[in-house]
């Protein structure tokens, strides 16, 4: 996905799916209203499509919300029909959201299992191969700034979403959160990249159908390593998660894309290398930090202590010891204290 911003309409008429198909989506609202009406649509379509809809709700079984007497549910079409034939599927997700606030990922792995489990029935019986899952466990969290576990779940989300594109399943997973609370000021804004970074694309939804909705431009993140082997494998894991990469082997280059005054987009993250050739990395990150002193920088090394960094910014969170996994990558990526 390229950095100019590619409209795709929301009206299901034109092809909502079309942005979404077997893709782990951040769903960006801005009310409750908004919400129900992106799961209303993308329900709608999805069942118009053949696909088996899951509607995994926190709010799935509460009275307030009860699907077969709520607004929802009457603007679901052949709402009673499908759930009788399977072709919709209601599941409480409140259970989940309390084992996801403890880190417990059971739960989530035993729904899993269930959706591969139906996707397979559904293909043996020739009911087709496709499943819309529209899950809003991730948003409780996000609304109630529980970001470290909010994190956490997406990427149990973004690792199941991966496994299954790998083996050619065809399953799409919408999971809304509420663009104000990431609206609030850097700390924020900084947990946004991070629950942006364990999915594939983000999009904006928009309650009046009349309005279209933009595909948000991609977390671009600058890297600095000298390694080429190393800069192949960072290119083929953060382009997997759709981000856009922009990867130099020395200081100065890195410098010069930090700086360059007539790209004033900037970087969401700079990850540094410590042992790049003409200038060491510490001394990158002090050069930048003096200029941007909010800007986001993550430290690779084999050496690097706290007491080098402290002194502009930088703390122990911020340092990824080499040899490292992806995964760690991913797990440093968390809220700032």
């Amino acid at each position: 996905m390229g950095m100019e911003e590619v409209i795709a309409s929301f009206m299901p008429s034109l092809g909502l799916l079309n942005s979404s198909y077997r893709e782990h989506v951040m769903l960006l609202y801005h009310s409750d209203e908004e919400r129900s009406a992106a799961a209303v649509d993308y329900i709608n379509e999805g069942l118009k499509s053949d696909h088996l809809c899951i509607y995994a709700s926190v709010g799935a079984c509460d009275s307030a919300s009860k699907w077969c007497s709520s607004i929802l549910s009457s603007e679901i079409e052949n709402f009673e029909e499908n759930v009788k034939h399977g072709n919709l599927v209601i599941i409480d997700f409140r259970p989940l959201l309390d084992t996801a606030r403890r880190g417990d990922p059971t739960l989530f792995n035993q729904l899993k299992s269930q959706i591969e489990t139906i996707l397979k029935q559904r293909i043996a019986e020739g009911r087709g191969d496709k499943i819309l899952l529209f899950a809003d466990a991730a948003c409780t969290l996000s609304e109630n700034k529980q970001f470290k576990e909010c994190v956490e779940l997406e990427g149990w989300w973004h690792h199941a979403h991966q496994e299954w594109i790998k083996s050619s399943q065809n399953i799409t997973v919408i999971c809304p959160h509420p663009a104000a609370v990431f609206n609030e000021g850097t700390t924020t804004t900084h947990v946004k990249a991070q629950i942006a970074a364990v999915h594939s694309v983000m999009l904006q939804a928009r309650n009046d159908k009349h309005q279209t909705a933009a595909v948000a431009k991609p977390i671009r993140i600058l890297i600095a390593e000298p390694e080429q082997d190393i800069q192949t494998t960072y290119r083929m894991y953060l382009d997997s998660l759709g981000l856009e990469t922009t990867i130099v082997s020395n200081a100065n280059r890195c410098l010069e894309s930090v700086f360059n005054t007539v790209d004033s987009k900037g970087f969401d993250l700079i990850i540094l290398d410590t042992h790049l050739k003409d200038i060491s990395g510490i001394e990158v990150a002090r050069k930048i930090k003096q200029r941007l002193p909010d800007q986001w920088i993550i430290i690779t090394s084999t050496t690097a202590s706290v007491s080098e960094m402290g002194s502009f910014g930088l703390s122990k969170d911020d340092i990824l010891q080499k040899p490292f996994s992806f995964s760690k990558l991913l797990g440093l990526v968390k809220p700032k204290k």
